[in-house]
């Protein structure tokens, strides 16, 4: 039988409303984290030291067009700093950005999917997490205080965040520090049967939470640690109140899938763009 629009009920998330809540609190946590920030066009843009990642503005035109001159002033944050600067753009953006950042030489670097769950239609059962813990999965709350714990946080992340061979920079090291330790941050060491096996952090942020920074080793890998890691996060932010859980992910890899496969929906993408030096 048909229906018609008076009688469908859409559960699907508004992508403009969970955008501006996760960019800006993405936004915010960078502007926390970097060494030098500024607020513009609606978000900010940040700089953390040569070639490092918390290079970025984001958030912005997520409340009205961006102007001509708030982009001139993106350019010469990052020419001063002799950074391209990358931007990332929610697909729900005013259409200046895009535009604007376009004709000033930036290009696409890549695509971000973000998945969420609402936490008052959605509830997490943390199975998996439970069967490996039986086996064996520990998550171990890193105290920022304890320096060797921080330590090996830091060594096991940026071990893992690394293709083989890539050089580490030291302010990346630092700025894994910060995140450590900032008071919105959540952040375990993995361990499976004692020994060791990555990391996963998260940040709480009033109405929406993010998981981020999770690896496991080589050696771990294809057990379900990842999934299990997921749920727990996800429960976790609920827990704390947080009414949207969000994940940040690339297409086609393992965080998708298992974003999917929990029951996440994909509500908006980002356009990472950037200029070449």
């Amino acid at each position: 039988m048909a229906t018609t629009s008076e009688n469908v009920m859409y559960p699907f998330l508004d992508a403009l409303a969970l955008a501006r809540l996760e960019e800006a609190r993405q936004a915010t946590a960078i502007a926390e984290l970097a060494d030098e920030s500024i607020d513009i066009a609606g978000g900010t843009m940040s700089y953390a030291g040569p070639g490092v990642w918390a290079n970025q503005v984001c958030g912005i035109g997520l409340s009205s067009a961006v102007t001509d001159a708030e982009l001139d002033r993106i350019v010469a944050f990052y020419d001063a700093r002799g950074e391209p600067g990358e931007i990332e753009v929610a697909s729900c953006a005013h259409e200046t950005c895009i535009r604007g950042l376009g004709s000033r030489g930036f290009v696409l670097k890549e695509i971000e999917y973000v998945f969420a769950i609402d936490g008052t239609r959605t509830d997490i059962d943390p199975i998996s997490f439970a069967r490996l813990e039986a086996s064996g999965l520990e998550m171990l709350r890193v105290d920022p205080s304890h320096d060797s714990v921080v330590d090996e946080f830091v060594e096991v992340g940026t071990r893992g965040f690394k293709a083989p061979g890539e050089t580490v920079l030291p302010d990346e090291i630092k700025l894994l520090r910060r995140v450590v330790a900032h008071p919105r941050t959540s952040a375990w060491i993995v361990r499976f049967e004692g020994q060791t096996c990555g990391v996963t952090a998260m940040e709480c942020a009033g109405d929406v939470a993010c998981l981020f920074a999770t690896t496991v080793t080589p050696e771990f890998r294809g057990r379900g640690i990842q999934r299990a890691l997921m749920e727990a996060r996800l429960r976790h932010g609920l827990d704390a109140g947080c009414r949207y859980v969000c994940i940040h992910s690339a297409a086609g890899i393992a965080t998708e899938r298992n974003a999917r496969r929990l029951g996440m929906e994909l509500c908006y993408v980002k356009a990472i763009l950037t200029r070449s030096r």
